[in-house]
Formats: C-alpha cells, sequence, structure tokens
C-alpha cells in the first residue's frame, strides 16, 4: 500500500484536481487520502458547497478518503494552513508522500527555496523589510532573489510555488519522513478568469456558478462529479450566499475594543488601531477591508481576521496541535487506509463527531461553530448541530 496524501480545499473539485489525483496515481501511489478545508478557506471566504458535499465530489473523483482540516488552520497563513495539514498526515502515521501541484514541478528547486525560507523566518533580515512597510510575502521573495538569484525569486511569484514551499518547510520542520512529490500545474493558471479547454481555475467556477452558467460549469468539472453539483444548484433553498454573513461580521468587529483586536490571529502591532478604526466607519465588508489595506496586509488576511473575529479563533487556538482526525467521507481503499490507521495513527478518529469531540476539545469546538454558521447562509437557514447529525460519506463502490 502506498499512501499519497493531497492537502486541498476543492472549492469546487475540478479537472485540475483530478488531473493532479491522477498524476500521483501514475508516481505509484495505490491510494489518496485528501485532508481538505471544511466551511472555510484559506482566503478568508465561506466555501460554495458543504464539506460533504465536496468530499462526496471528491471520493466520485479519484479520491479514497477526505479528512477534514480543522478550521483553526483552514481560516489561516499559507504557513498554518500548510503546517497544519502536514501534522494531520503525520498524525496518521501511514502517508508515504505528499504530493501538490505547483507552477515549477521541480521539487529540487522549490526545495532549496523552501529551505533558505526556514531559515529566513524570524530572521533579523526579514524583520527589517517588513518595519518599512513590506508585506511579508514581498519581503521574503526580495531576500530569496539576493541569496538563490532572479529565478528562485520567481518561483515565489506563483501562488502554487507558495503554497508548495510552504508544504516543504512543514515537512522539514518537523522532519518528516513523508516523501514529497509535485506536479507542474496543467491549464488555467491560478485565479486566471476564463478557460483553458476543460480546465479552469476554482476562482472562475465560483464565478460560473454566482453567474447561473450551469453548462460552462460543468464543462469544467469531472463527469463523475456531476450528481453532485447538478442536485446542489437545482436545490434553490439550500444555495449557499457568499454576502449571507456580511451583517454578523460587521457586528462582531463592532462589539471588539481595539485591546481585543490584538486577540485575534495575524493581527501584529499597529494593525488593531486600523481594524478598531475601521469597524466603527465602515457599513459594510467592502468598506471595512478598503479602510483597513495597505501594501502590507492583504486582502486575504483582513477577510480571515474577520472572520475570525466572527467564529472567535484567537492567536492561543491557532498553536493548538490536532486532537483527533475526523473523517468526512470514504470508499473502499479510504476504509484500507482506515484499517492499516488502526496500527499507525498517533490520534483518535473517525466519523462520529460527537466521539471524536471528547478528545477534540477546543479545535473540535471552533469546528462545530463553524458549520452552525455556515447553516446560516443557506437560503433556507439550518439549525445548529448539523455535524452531529450529517453522516460521512461512505461509496461501497
Amino acid at each position: 500500500m502506498n499512501i499519497c496524501g493531497i492537502i486541498c480545499e476543492y472549492n469546487p473539485f475540478h479537472n485540475g484536481h483530478r488531473y493532479q489525483i491522477e498524476q500521483a496515481r501514475a508516481a505509484g501511489a495505490t491510494h489518496i487520502a485528501a485532508v481538505m478545508s471544511g466551511s472555510f478557506l484559506q482566503r478568508g471566504d465561506i466555501a460554495c458547497f458543504s464539506k460533504w458535499d465536496r468530499a462526496k465530489a471528491a471520493l466520485l473523483s479519484g479520491c479514497d478518503l477526505v479528512i477534514e482540516l480543522p478550521t483553526v488552520y483552514a481560516l489561516s497563513s499559507a504557513e498554518r494552513f500548510a503546517s497544519g495539514a502536514a501534522s494531520v498526515f503525520e498524525a496518521m502515521g501511514c502517508v508515504n508522500t505528499l504530493h501538490f501541484g505547483s507552477e515549477s514541478g521541480s521539487i529540487d528547486e522549490l526545495m532549496a527555496v523552501a529551505k533558505l525560507c526556514e531559515l529566513l523566518d524570524g530572521s533579523e533580515r526579514l524583520k527589517k523589510r517588513l518595519k518599512s512597510g513590506e508585506n511579508h510575502a514581498a519581503a521574503r521573495q526580495a531576500l530569496v532573489e539576493q541569496e538563490l538569484g532572479p529565478q528562485a525569486g520567481q518561483v515565489l511569484r506563483s501562488p502554487n510555488n507558495t503554497l508548495g514551499v510552504e508544504y516543504l518547510k512543514a515537512l522539514i520542520r518537523s522532519g518528516s519522513a513523508i516523501t514529497p512529490q509535485t506536479v507542474r500545474r496543467h491549464g488555467a493558471e491560478h485565479d486566471s478568469c476564463g478557460a483553458a479547454g476543460e480546465f479552469a481555475s476554482a476562482t472562475y467556477l465560483r464565478q460560473l456558478l454566482e453567474q447561473g452558467r450551469t453548462n460552462e460549469f460543468l464543462s469544467c468539472v469531472p463527469e463523475s462529479a456531476w450528481p453532485v453539483y447538478q442536485q446542489r444548484l437545482r436545490d434553490e433553498e439550500n444555495k449557499i450566499n457568499r454576502d449571507a454573513l456580511e451583517t454578523a461580521v460587521l457586528y462582531s468587529l463592532r462589539m471588539r475594543e481595539k485591546e481585543d483586536f490584538f486577540e485575534l490571529p495575524d493581527v501584529t502591532e499597529g494593525l488593531q488601531n486600523r481594524l478598531y478604526q475601521a469597524s466603527r466607519q465602515a457599513g459594510s465588508l467592502l468598506e471595512f477591508y478598503t479602510l483597513t489595506k495597505t501594501r502590507r496586509y492583504t486582502l486575504s488576511r483582513l477577510r480571515r481576521i474577520a472572520l475570525c473575529s466572527l467564529l472567535g479563533i484567537t492567536k492561543e487556538d491557532t498553536v493548538l496541535s490536532p486532537a483527533c482526525l475526523r473523517v468526512l467521507g470514504m470508499n473502499r481503499r479510504g476504509m484500507e487506509i482506515l484499517k492499516r490507521m488502526r496500527d499507525t495513527a498517533k490520534l483518535p478518529f473517525g466519523t462520529a463527531f460527537a466521539k471524536l469531540c471528547e478528545a477534540g476539545g477546543r479545535i473540535m469546538e471552533v469546528d462545530r461553530r463553524a458549520t452552525d454558521v455556515y447553516a446560516l447562509c443557506r437560503k433556507n437557514r439550518g439549525p445548529c448541530g448539523e455535524d452531529f447529525t450529517t453522516p460521512s460519506v461512505v461509496l461501497e463502490d
């Protein structure tokens, strides 16, 4: 058994994701385990389909096992997102390889940049550039270019490369025995606003969903996943409105005193003042972000901070280690992975949310809260407790 791990959001699962899984199997993987974000995403957004629908689409299209990435990691910086997901694979105890897409396509090139970035993080050289007003990404890229040359600096200009570097850093830091593999990103570029044949970015596909262009959307996702998507697209009462939380988020921000903002993840000295002033003035989230955003404070970072305020996620939560592994879905090969994990797993795992809550503590509490908030974003608003009442996806064939 050669188990390959993939870190993902699948928002939504599309043909590019299917291509990656095919490449992982071509490289020798017999089983594919995905660690996937739940209700909220790394860019500070709400998922376009529920975590169970996204897990089912993935299982129908090549994945074997889907484990939920805890919200405290999913709604976090690229570094903590990668570190949290890698720690889940470590806790499984049986993952052989970590497979990811990149614009580079060269594991050696990415590893060289990752090793340097690991040394630069927290260094005085980086701190000096940050104090000058540069954001973290730009400052780090400039230092990498100084050390390794222009081509290495260009690596960090591409989003999938950057995330891949964070995956590698997480493996380096933990001394992991998991072997990293990468495949060159195929088809449309990340965040591109158009399709390249049957390939399109998740950003473009979400735009198609919002515009009701269903046929164009379906042409860029695996036919195997169509039943999941078609059912949800017909179900008007349960469609997700990404703007439904605006008033609630603004309320959570306005209820904070200036010093309270400093408790939120990614709020550094000085930013709490901007957040406080903007929260008192803004009448919309767009206005709040416009008032707060600078060259140093990116939009994704501010969106994550706003959602962390709503969900009550603090800096203390971001340093917590996984306490259990929550299975969202599996097929027969996925069941084989779980059978192997009976001997290898370092943490409790399973599908029963109530039972896992006993071991999961604060991390599971945040996941439950995220699901309850997500339920309010449907046209037909759902009740609390869907984590307890919604079964994991099990595909027998």
